[in-house]
């Protein structure tokens, strides 16, 4: 594997783990992989076998070639909306306690068909 292949890898992943508001915990939990597995490839430290970077492409919603060749990645559609992604951006942002009132206000809030059952 070359080092310019690695350096391609890593800047692509750690891209679309952007554009898709996900984690390198999120991957390994999904994927169930150790986290330190996702960190080296993250890190450029490894490289994933074909078997495992399709494994990945398809859990990323993207081709293979996505994470494997030079390109500009800007156009890859979020999966999340832009609101949902300020959301996220904030709550990362957020202190621990803003953290806890938030997913605390989120989860004891009424669903729509919750609401729209109850009227």
């Amino acid at each position: 594997m070359s080092e310019e292949a690695r350096e391609i890898f890593k800047k692509n992943f750690k891209k679309i783990l952007d554009i898709r508001g996900l984690t390198q915990a999120d991957v390994a939990k999904a994927l169930g992989y150790t986290a330190s597995t996702v960190s080296d490839w993250s890190k450029g430290k490894s490289y994933p076998r074909v078997d495992r970077m399709q494994r990945l492409a398809d859990y990323l919603r993207v081709p293979m070639d996505y994470l494997t060749a030079k390109r500009n990645l800007n156009d890859l559609p979020s999966l999340l909306s832009d609101e949902e992604q300020d959301l996220v951006r904030a709550y990362r942002a957020a202190t621990e306690a803003a953290r806890e009132i938030a997913m605390e206000t989120l989860v004891n809030h009424p669903r729509q068909e919750e609401a729209v059952s109850a009227s």
